[in-house]
């Protein structure tokens, strides 16, 4: 996280296309990771010398943005416009590789959009393009929708903005819930990674929406009161609402007008997960990074050891609460130590006395690892403009 922040600071910035000097990305690694728009790609390029021109095509957009290029020891920044290409050289091992940074609207992007899920509405009496979903705040401050897979009765789904993916605890498998398990994927967890069974075409349907053709993974979730997780794409190319206030999930097709009432968040996607960024104030210094937007986290903060060591937080200056013990779809426990910030702020918003869970060790293979959970986020309603991957915030108690 530290790594990003420091980068894209020193970025050097271009924007025009044409340059009496090309402009030059030093590397000491043969991969690099790229940022268009606000979508973190990590090591998603490599760098090919032998090429006579090697062209990355960026994501489609209108107006302008940001691309970044970042390797393990430089940065390039370009403020891009539609129809435009960019050329620099990449150096690396005394070779340089010509690359183009291309926004021509006919090319296919270099990095395939994300799957999203699309889901359609039963309701009789719909007159507009605003769906609502009430749910539970559990006791263990989760989203809980009530819902049915297959035609099943009543489960309990959690909603989840930390997963891109659909879950149904594998205890239910075939008794609760049938399904035929047909694949299986690498999945990816805050507590490692692991290979999960999937199952094809399935139907979910909570409230009017239903969704047909989804691919589920089966995971062995042992200690939680869910029965299923709906991970963010389901309402994927959409802009959700959640109203702690009045316990509903919004699903709107364009930007509310209320959104003037949000405060509007740093925000970049990784690995297919929202993050916004968070600082962490002590008497002696503050520390900035990105963290997960993930309603389906217990605690109000996750704190990777990596993040702790390359910022130098020095524990002796907090207060110690306990330690715990914490697992994900991996279902392997990690020991995390718990103290209390001062201050966590996200944006202009101020939380106090915050217990922040700091890892003792760091699952191997898991990157970005750092969480802000929803026993924090339950205390602002959010806008999350899923079309272009912005998260925006309002304190509760505002309606």
């Amino acid at each position: 996280m530290k790594e990003i922040v420091a980068l894209v600071t020193v970025a050097i910035v271009f924007g025009c296309k044409n340059h009496t000097q090309i402009p030059k990305l030093k590397t000491n690694s043969k991969t690099l990771n790229i940022i268009d728009g606000n979508v973190l790609y990590p090591n998603i390029w490599e760098t090919s010398p032998e090429l006579v021109l090697d062209e990355y095509v960026a994501k489609s957009f209108t107006g302008s943005k940001e691309v970044i290029f970042y390797s393990d020891i430089d940065t390039l920044l370009f403020n891009v416009t539609p129809n435009n290409h960019y050329d620099f050289d990449i150096e690396i091992n005394g070779k340089m590789a010509r690359t183009r940074l291309s926004t021509e609207a006919e090319k296919e992007p270099a990095i395939s959009k994300m799957d999203v899920l699309s889901f359609t509405s039963n309701s009789k009496y719909k007159v507009t393009q605003i769906d609502s979903i009430p749910f539970k705040l559990s006791k263990r401050n989760r989203i809980i929708l009530s819902g049915s897979i297959n035609g099943s009765d009543s489960l309990n789904i959690l909603f989840d903005t930390g997963a891109n993916g659909i879950t149904l605890r594998t205890a239910l498998l075939n008794k609760e819930v049938y399904m035929t398990l047909d694949g299986e994927t690498e999945n990816s967890g805050s507590d490692g990674i692991s290979m999960k069974q999937t199952s094809a075409r399935n139907t979910i349907e909570i409230g009017d929406l239903i969704w047909e053709d989804v691919t589920i993974l089966s995971t062995d979730y042992k200690k939680d009161y869910f029965d299923a997780v709906l991970g963010w794409i389901a309402f994927g190319n959409k802009i959700i609402e959640i109203n702690y206030d009045k316990n509903m999930l919004i699903i709107h097709s364009s930007m509310p007008p209320k959104i003037e009432e949000f405060s509007k968040q740093k925000t970049i996607m990784i690995k297919g997960i929202p993050y916004i960024e968070a600082s962490f104030l002590t008497d002696a210094k503050t520390v900035t990074g990105w963290f997960e937007y993930d309603t389906g986290g217990v605690r109000p903060v996750y704190m990777s050891n990596e993040f702790s060591k390359e910022n130098h937080i020095d524990t002796y200056e907090l207060k110690y609460i306990e330690q715990t013990i914490s697992s994900g779809s991996a279902g392997i426990g990690w020991k995390r130590n718990i103290y209390e910030f001062p201050t966590v702020q996200i944006g202009s918003f101020k939380n106090l006395n915050i217990p922040v869970g700091i890892a003792e060790i760091d699952p191997p293979g898991v990157s970005y690892n750092d969480i802000l959970g929803n026993t924090l986020l339950k205390n602002y309603n959010a806008i999350i403009d899923f079309k272009n991957y912005v998260v925006h915030l309002r304190p509760i108690n505002n309606d």
